[in-house]
């Protein structure tokens, strides 16, 4: 298979793993409705009722459009996939901390004058009930730009960085993916058989979904 070919297919699950925790977690939020009673004490007890809806019934699509940036701030590396081998040495002049319009010093970068290269540092790890590891979650802790490429090391330029930049920040090259704006659910092929596994990112309200 082609590096292209993989590269989509990767692109592909991605945006597969991100939709489908986002559909889930909407799901969840919309089903549950809560039913008051009163008692001769003026006390509300709410009372959980679930929705069943038939599998076959056609689903509105999902609104994603004000998730859309998060969803930009993480990748997924599938198991068995080789990290990237690009990373900070330090900041510029051996600063251990680096921020927006500073220059970073980075080992293995392979790219052009001018190329963007997305800053990251592992996050959760994806696993099945079995504990078996499914992917790697890379957060994005800024944007930087590839001002001279050298051997071994080469320099760049952070262009944004909401988060510290500091040595042993993974190098990623930053593709022309975007996220949709809407969700479609749609009932699986048939025959597919399979288990969810949810993990919720740090510090938001959403998470991975994997399909196994």
């Amino acid at each position: 298979m082609s590096l292209t070919g993989r590269h989509n297919r990767r692109k592909g699950r991605c945006t597969a793993l991100m939709g489908a925790a986002l559909v889930a977690a909407m799901g969840l939020c919309g089903a549950a409705n809560a039913a008051p009673s009163y008692d001769q004490g003026g006390v509300v007890t709410l009372t959980p009722r679930v929705r069943f809806l038939p599998l076959e019934a056609q689903r509105d699509p999902v609104d994603v459009s004000a998730r859309a940036q998060s969803l930009m701030n993480y990748r997924v590396i599938e198991a068995g996939t080789p990290m990237p081998q690009a990373y900070v040495v330090s900041g510029s002049e051996g600063r251990l901390i680096s921020g927006a319009g500073d220059q970073i010093v980075a080992r293995y970068v392979q790219g052009r004058s001018g190329q963007r290269f997305g800053l990251y540092t592992p996050g959760i790890l994806l696993k099945d009930d079995q504990g078996e590891v499914l992917g790697q979650v890379m957060i994005r802790q800024g944007v930087a730009r590839l001002e001279r490429s050298g051997t071994p090391l080469s320099t760049l330029t952070v262009e944004k960085s909401p988060r510290e930049v500091s040595a042993g920040t993974r190098l990623m090259v930053l593709d022309d993916w975007t996220p949709p704006r809407q969700l479609v659910p749609s009932m699986a092929p048939a025959g597919t058989r399979g288990r969810f596994s949810i993990a919720l990112v740090p510090g938001v309200s959403w998470g991975f979904a994997t399909l196994w």
